[in-house]
């Protein structure tokens, strides 16, 4: 079984070395992905075009993402599989496209339960640490040798105090003065705003 997985890898290697046209158009894509992840990071939300090309960064992240994944495993799957074949070398990497652009979201819907249970774990995760409340070791380092530097030797003592035990409803509307919540309600209005001037 293990030898068989080793020839399908090998497999799938040699055709895609044989295929330059799959390979440069997996490594634009790789490219275009870091590219997008740069300017999600980078960008800074100020105008409204910042704010766009955001959100649009934020789209197409997990798009290319599914689609790099979706082009990979496609490439075994056909170099791996006797039934899938490829006309020629032309058309292979337009086929490679077309088919991973149509089987990406498979990708992203057997990903789904991954994602919800990522998300599950850093929730109890953030609860733990609520209620037992240990200080992160980096944090205490740092004052620890902030002490040191001044002269002293005192161990750093952290406590954590919650204010609230329990949400206060009536202050609930606060959300609505979030930044990024501010932003896309800006953004949503935009198509108004510009049909109102336009009048």
């Amino acid at each position: 079984m293990l030898t068989e997985t080793f020839r399908s890898l090998a497999a799938a290697t040699r055709n895609l070395f044989r295929n330059w046209q799959t390979l440069l158009l997996i490594a634009i894509v790789y490219a275009a992905l870091l590219t997008i992840l740069y300017l999600f990071v980078w960008v800074k939300e100020a105008t409204y075009a910042q704010v766009s090309l955001t959100f649009a960064a934020a789209v197409a992240v997990p798009l290319l993402f599914f689609v790099l994944q979706a082009m990979i495993a496609g490439g075994g799957a056909s170099a791996s599989d006797p039934a899938i074949v490829t006309p020629t070398a032309q058309e292979t990497a337009g086929f490679t496209l077309k088919r991973s652009l149509a089987n990406f979201w498979k990708l992203f819907l057997i990903t789904l339960p991954l994602i919800g249970l990522a998300m599950l774990v850093a929730y109890l995760l953030n609860k733990a640490q609520g209620r037992w409340g240990l200080a992160p070791e980096p944090v205490s380092t740092t004052l620890r040798s902030l002490a040191a530097h001044f002269g002293s030797d005192a161990k750093p003592v952290t406590q954590l105090v919650k204010v609230d035990r329990k949400r206060l409803w009536k202050n609930a509307g606060n959300i609505t003065k979030n930044a990024a919540i501010g932003s896309a309600i800006h953004l949503v209005k935009a198509p108004v705003r510009a049909m109102r001037r336009s009048q």
